[in-house]
């Protein structure tokens, strides 16, 4: 499953009753770690960071609300949290 907006995550969630994760990331390796499992799990995915995380890891606020280029197909949807 590709990176996908937040609704097609969470509404087959509440049809089905079943919870999402939402894991907040520190750094490009618990990123790939929690990306890592949700593959191996097959599981949807909800990953929250902050902009210094994102600064971090290569990005910055003219970024937000874009998708990176996929470098896999994972089931995850990244979500930036505390961007404004």
């Amino acid at each position: 499953m590709p990176v996908v907006s937040l609704k097609e995550i969470v509404d087959p969630a509440l049809e089905q009753r079943y919870g999402v994760p939402a894991i907040n990331i520190l750094n490009d390796l618990t990123l790939e770690g929690v990306l890592l499992a949700a593959v191996q799990e097959r599981s949807p995915l909800i990953v929250q960071t902050s902009v210094k995380t994102v600064r971090s890891i290569g990005g910055n606020r003219s970024d937000r609300g874009k998708s990176p280029p996929p470098r896999r197909v994972v089931p995850p949807m990244p979500r930036r949290r505390n961007c404004t």
